[in-house]
């Protein structure tokens, strides 16, 4: 751990593949946090501290503690739900975003690198706490 930390500015981050992250929510908490949204904004706003909790309760049982900020070396590679989630990766402080292409989301592959270079634009401005780093990941089929 040690060493990793020395290093740590080197450390782009792990691939998470097609989700937010390494965790799962109970979907009876993730039910009950989201029952009373009516908006977007208010879903994320429910979702949002559960899968925080989450991703930092699977770092604390591998590292065997805390680490902050958790979203900060993983590299979420979502396809279909890439314009919806980029975003929000981007609000809770995700350094590298990753795109997954996929031959049934080819065909719009140039809109969504465009999407991700306009969030890295505004991700790069304040009041983000930290830069979008854009980085092109190629998926072999």
């Amino acid at each position: 751990m040690q060493t990793f930390q020395k290093y740590r500015d080197r450390y782009v981050g792990s691939i998470a593949g097609e989700s937010l992250g390494y965790f799962s929510v109970d979907p009876k908490k993730m039910k009950a946090a989201t029952a009373a949204a009516t908006t977007r904004r208010q879903l994320v706003a429910a979702m949002t501290p559960l899968e925080v909790e989450a991703n930092r309760a699977k770092y604390r049982t591998v590292y065997g503690k805390d680490w902050t900020p958790t979203v900060r070396g993983r590299i979420s590679c979502l396809s279909i739900a890439n314009i919806t989630f980029a975003p929000l990766l981007s609000e809770r402080g995700c350094r590298t975003l990753g795109y997954e292409s996929a031959t049934a989301t080819s065909s719009v592959l140039n809109m969504r690198w465009a999407f991700m270079r306009g969030l890295a634009r505004q991700a790069a401005s304040p009041p983000r706490p930290t830069k979008l780093q854009l980085r092109r990941l190629v998926h072999h089929l």
